[in-house]
């Protein structure tokens, strides 16, 4: 009996600590000096909807908290209605010392963006994953698994973009980018002459399962990352970077815990291939939630931020993945100040835009500029992205408005951030898994209550204890 009480004491002792253990997120594991000598900055992907407009300031002092070094911003824009939000948003953004990538899905907004952003625009993506747009079928490997129609069309709006921005912007990398392993896109575009300088990669985790692995890699995260990023230097013989990576499945606490894990992953395998593959970023998709997603057509696409929003579009706080891509990079602790808009310099993007009269180019863009949105075609063994393969989405009507939100201050500020070491509890992280934690308290209560009582057992049986108000012969 001894022996059974002592085991029934230490399981109700194990289950508590396990039930404490499963209170705490789960932290990734964090290679000894990684921050030291990553070979190329990271980024995270951002966009100009109405959910990223309500937080402009707020989210670039948590990028830049995070080492956030690359802001990846839609710019599909029809004209400068915009040009007030930009012109804060770019100058805050590189007063904190971040590069902007800035993608366009058109040649009128490559010229509007390019003329007015195009000297603090560092890197410039033409067009998005047009690659799901010219597949016809099979897994996009060959230029023979494309429309030719579609691609020529695409080979020209990319040429004519190209040709704009070397005008207006010669000083910025350019950039065309593909999905999963859709080299034969890449193919048609350099043998009709289009002009880039990288390529770049949109990879999601259920694509490691979906591509040929290497044995030595199966399993792991990033493991058909791997050979894809072989693959496209072994074609192309350019420059890659990473224009959206992350987990696929994000829509529940469980999932969300993976995230951090598999960035930090296949940030290693890019480190050790930063020389061999000319590995030049890595850009997270993306950094906050798009609520207003989470009930259409790819529902998933809502949760994909480090940073979580709520279903009223309220900034809750940094994800648990936040704070592990922190500290991988370095910047746990470090002191960010925030930057007042107050003290920028807007008037510089006044003086960067030409004057009808200083070009030999009429200078008034449409009016209004509404991007296609082409559907994937329906290709069972080809994963879709986010955005489930469309290339450019049509911003909402009321895109163009400069209209302040009316409860954009009540919401999470990011000065509740300090000090950073603060814990994701402190920032109600929502837990939207079930409490497997509770069960295990339960179970562990009723553990501790059978050791209770085979210990009164056993004292009964060893002092003779009766606990009766009336007194027997054997105790009077």
């Amino acid at each position: 009996m001894k022996r059974m009480l002592r085991a029934l004491t230490a399981a109700a002792l194990a289950l508590l600590t396990a039930a404490t253990l499963c209170l705490v997120p789960a932290a990734a594991e964090v290679p000894a000096g990684a921050d030291a000598d990553l070979p190329f900055p990271v980024g995270a992907a951002f966009h100009i909807t109405d959910t990223y407009r309500k937080y402009p300031e707020e989210q670039l002092l948590l990028a830049a908290r995070m080492g956030v070094k690359i802001v990846r911003i839609d710019m599909s824009i029809a004209d400068l209605a915009m040009a007030d939000y930009l012109d804060q948003y770019i100058a805050l953004g590189r007063a904190y010392g971040l590069d902007f990538m800035g993608y366009v899905a058109s040649v009128e907004q490559a010229e509007i963006v390019a003329k007015r952003y195009g000297k603090e625009i560092k890197y410039f993506q033409i067009l998005n994953e047009n690659d799901a747009v010219g597949l016809a079928y099979g897994d996009g490997t060959t230029k023979e698994m494309y429309n030719r129609k579609k691609m020529m069309e695409i080979v020209q709006t990319a040429k004519d973009i190209s040709a704009v921005l070397r005008k207006y912007a010669p000083q910025s990398t350019l950039i065309i980018n593909m999905t999963w392993i859709h080299y034969g896109f890449l193919h048609y575009l350099v043998d009709e002459g289009v002009d880039f300088d990288w390529i770049g990669l949109d990879w999601y985790s259920h694509m490691d399962k979906s591509y040929g692995i290497d044995t030595e890699m199966e399993g792991q995260n990033g493991a058909g990352l791997n050979r894809a990023l072989d693959d496209l230097t072994e074609r192309f013989h350019k420059p890659l970077i990473l224009c959206e990576i992350n987990t696929w499945d994000n829509d529940t606490a469980e999932d969300a815990d993976r995230m951090g894990q598999y960035n930090i992953d296949c940030m290693e395998l890019c480190r050790k291939k930063a020389k061999t593959n000319d590995i030049r970023g890595y850009v997270v998709y993306e950094f906050l939630d798009e609520p207003e997603k989470r009930n259409g057509t790819y529902p998933r696409e809502g949760y994909f931020g480090l940073v979580e929003l709520n279903d009223g579009l309220e900034l809750v706080g940094p994800k648990p993945a936040y704070y592990e891509l922190q500290e991988y990079l370095g910047f746990k602790g470090k002191d960010v100040k925030q930057i007042p808009l107050s003290s920028l310099d807007l008037d510089q993007f006044n003086a960067q835009t030409p004057d009808a009269g200083e070009t030999d180019e009429p200078q008034t863009p449409p009016a209004t500029v509404t991007p296609t949105t082409p559907t994937t075609p329906t290709t069972p063994t080809t994963p879709t992205t986010p955005s489930g393969g469309s290339v450019t989405p049509t911003p909402p009507a009321d895109l163009e408005t400069d209209e302040e939100p009316d409860d954009a201050d009540e919401a999470f500020v990011p000065e509740e951030l300090d000090p950073i070491e603060k814990t994701v509890e402190e920032h109600q992280y929502i837990e939207r898994g079930f409490p497997v934690w509770l069960i295990i308290e339960i179970v562990a209560v009723v553990v501790l209550a059978a050791g209770a009582v085979v210990y009164v057992l056993l004292w009964r049986k060893k002092h003779g204890a009766d606990f009766s108000d009336t007194p027997t012969a054997a105790n009077a």
